[in-house]
């Protein structure tokens, strides 16, 4: 299988205004992040990077949450320091453009 696609969001398109996609694609160990509009046909690529920094960047927006919602003290360290570990890693596995 070459192309694994998902729709990450919808957002507006900068050409046209219409409604665009945020799409992901699987090429071989590399996924390729491209804007899509169907309305004036412009394909961008926003960013080239792996599954692993993906999987990473997830569980990061979740510990932010819980960041939020934490009322002690200590525990609110324990997030924060767990958050600050998963930048440098995805600092590390990302490939960029």
């Amino acid at each position: 299988m070459p192309f694994v696609q998902k729709i990450l969001r919808e957002i507006s398109c900068p050409r046209c205004n219409a409604i665009a996609q945020e799409r992901l694609e699987d090429r071989d160990n590399a996924v390729v992040i491209q804007l899509v509009c169907p309305k004036c046909k412009l394909k961008r690529n926003l960013g080239i990077t792996t599954r692993k920094a993906l999987k990473l960047k997830k569980r990061q927006k979740k510990l932010r949450e819980s960041l939020s919602r934490a009322k002690n003290q200590r525990d609110r360290s324990n997030i924060q320091k767990k958050i600050e570990f998963l930048e440098r890693e995805i600092n590390l596995s990302e490939t960029g453009i």
